[in-house]
């Protein structure tokens, strides 16, 4: 399958209290930026308030903390939210791995399905960019020109970073025409 037969799809991405969601680690922020005719055409974004969340969280991160989540929606309307918006889409997001680890454990918690198949801008990059020096979305964006909005490592600004560098990827893999696989 080629890249540019995708041509409607949806970018998420997660912000977390950590990086393993098997060990507990909690969304706190999500992002959706839909892309149809290789377009954006809309975007969904929330802070989430988890039910199991310390009360001096802070994330070196992204900045998001405890008083950020106080008046955010709760995980089960924020997902539930994030469903209406993304239907059956295709997924992508930039290590694809990470975001479906956590979809999949938050769809379990809040009792929702979602069973979208996903494709990851990280590993097309590896695949259609050999031997960049990175392959993190703030260093791809940088090395390719890509204009990103505003700060990276917050949801949103991701989203949109990682919708940018899938139709960049797919400018490129109009002139290669090389097959890939789903992840």
């Amino acid at each position: 399958m080629l890249l540019s037969q995708i041509s409607t799809c949806t970018v998420i991405d997660f912000e977390t209290t950590g990086l393993f969601p098997e060990e507990g680690d909690r969304v706190v922020e999500i992002a959706a930026v839909a892309i149809a005719d290789w377009n954006i055409v809309d975007s969904f974004h929330s802070i989430v308030r988890p039910a199991s969340i310390e009360v001096k969280f802070r994330s070196p991160v992204n900045d998001i903390n405890e008083s950020t989540l106080l008046d955010a929606p709760d995980s089960y309307t924020a997902f539930s939210m994030l469903k209406r918006f993304i239907g059956n889409q295709t997924l992508v997001a930039h290590n694809a791995a990470f975001d479906a680890a956590f979809l999949r454990t938050e769809a379990k918690f809040n009792n929702l399905d979602f069973a979208n198949n996903f494709y990851c801008t990280l590993q097309l990059a590896r695949k259609y960019l050999p031997n960049q020096p990175s392959y993190s979305l703030s260093a791809l964006t940088h090395q390719l020109n890509i204009e990103t909005d505003g700060k990276l490592h917050r949801a949103l600004a991701d989203a949109n970073a990682t919708a940018k560098l899938l139709i960049w990827l797919n400018e490129l893999d109009k002139k290669k025409a090389k097959p890939f696989n789903f992840y």
